[in-house]
């Protein structure tokens, strides 16, 4: 399993240039990272190139309870295959015809070599709607947001998402066990929204190699990648 993490209050503040970043990452010895389209400078090709990283996810700014959404979703996904990033993260709205919107984009997004990854954001049942009706849709676990992991869901899950695993009441344990019950070998961003010391960083990585290992792993996990949903940068385009 390739670990992340996004202590995205570490960019809130508009202090870190995209070189800058990526170096922080470097040191850490991080793999890669999420980004979004606000996020992704002319030169951030060049700079993941020279940092050695990858874009493990990028996240999809459109809404697809809009009237833009396909087009929107397309120009997202053009712009991840541009990065060389495998998964395109969509949010589930509250509402809104998400199945034919996503009906129309995923064989689009296949023919790009993206995997669209949909996240359990917003209405629980229309999740559970969408889950159901598109069976080759793929899932972006937010895992904070959840009790218990069914396996069935496990079994389509292709990018998870939690909070520092030390600082909320989530039994990350339990949902760790099943994914791997479930084959699933990806990638796992770790989030922190309240935490603003850089060896926070650190930290967070530390104790999640900790729980994959106390999970059963078989010693620490393969990879290191850094989110950045939270950055704020001085030349972001977009």
């Amino acid at each position: 399993m390739n670990l992340s993490c996004n202590p995205a209050t570490l960019y809130s503040r508009d202090q870190l240039t995209s070189d800058e970043w990526l170096a922080l990452g470097n040191k850490h010895h991080l793999l890669g990272v999420d980004v979004s389209q606000a996020m992704v400078p002319d030169e951030f090709t060049s700079l993941l190139k020279r940092a050695e990283m990858v874009v493990s996810l990028f996240i999809s700014s459109a809404r697809i309870d809009q009237a833009d959404a396909v087009a929107q979703l397309k120009a997202d996904i053009d712009m991840a295959a541009s990065l060389g990033a495998k998964r395109v993260r969509v949010d589930n709205p509250n509402s809104g015809d998400a199945v034919s919107t996503l009906a129309e984009v995923l064989p689009y997004a296949a023919s790009n070599g993206v995997t669209l990854v949909y996240a359990n954001t917003g209405s629980r049942d229309l999740f559970a709607e969408v889950i159901r009706a598109l069976p080759q849709l793929r899932v972006c676990l937010l895992a904070k947001d959840l009790q218990t992991l069914e396996p069935e869901l496990a079994a389509r899950v292709d990018y998870v998402i939690c909070e520092d695993i030390h600082s909320t009441q989530t039994d990350f344990s339990a949902i760790f066990e099943t994914l791997q019950l479930a084959g699933y070998d990806g990638w796992l961003s770790v989030e922190s929204r309240s935490l603003d010391d850089l060896r926070s960083l650190g930290r967070q990585i530390r104790n999640a190699r900790h729980v994959f290992q106390q999970c059963g792993q078989d010693g620490a996990p393969a990879g290191v990648a850094l989110p950045a949903r939270g950055l704020q940068r001085r030349h972001a385009v977009g």
